[in-house]
């Protein structure tokens, strides 16, 4: 695993602090996968979170997998053309989102 992974990790979690409104919210949430210190650790960078707990975590919460190993914090700083064609590729159905998706792997290899 990358280190790219685990800031991404970091900066997940601390966001993830903000959106439940407090860290101990957000621990009371995680209680059974990762204690008070662990979070804090894993938040702030300080500690590697392993993959199964990053699992867990998302799992857990509700998100989408890998959630936590991706760049959230920087899709807040998109473009507004770039924000708009996300949302017109959002509203489209699934079928042609996967068939959109094939064509952009294409163009990238």
């Amino acid at each position: 695993m990358t280190n790219e992974v685990q800031d991404f990790r970091a900066q997940n979690l601390d966001f993830l602090r903000w959106r439940y409104g407090t860290h101990k919210h957000l621990q009371k949430k995680l209680a059974p996968i990762l204690n008070w210190t662990e979070l804090s650790n894993f938040a702030l960078g300080q500690k590697r979170l392993p993959d199964y707990k990053a699992r867990r975590i998302e799992e857990e919460l509700k998100l989408p997998s890998r959630w936590l190993d991706r760049d959230n914090i920087g899709l807040t700083a998109m473009e507004t053309d770039d924000f708009a064609m996300v949302q017109k590729l959002l509203a489209l159905n699934q079928k042609v989102r996967a068939a959109i998706g094939v064509i952009l792997d294409a163009a990238h290899s």
